[in-house]
């Protein structure tokens, strides 16, 4: 599996990380993007340049505020919403359309 990571650096948003590799002629990759403070803003999953796997959000402090998973580009299974103290505020059910 050849696998692989590509830093942007961006002075006003922070930094974008991308780690890609390809397994199975399947490409995966795992975007990372942290604000300026160098906190995880964003978390993304990809298969074949499609959403697929654990989303994940987060509020400049630092705690979760998005959490759910993606399923060939669609929302799928339970989604979690918290709040900028970490607590839950409210919870989604997306089925997977075929």
């Amino acid at each position: 599996m050849k696998k692989e990571t590509i830093k942007y650096n961006h002075i006003k948003l922070g930094t974008l990380e991308i780690e890609n590799s390809i397994q199975n002629k399947n490409e995966y990759s795992r975007t990372t993007i942290y604000n300026r403070a160098g906190t995880i803003r964003e978390i993304r999953n990809y298969k074949n340049n499609k959403l697929e796997g654990d989303f994940q959000t987060y509020w400049p402090n630092g705690e979760a505020h998005l959490k759910g998973t993606y399923i060939n580009g669609c929302r799928s299974g339970l989604w979690k919403v918290y709040n900028n103290k970490g607590e839950l505020i409210q919870e989604e059910t997306h089925n997977k359309k075929s």
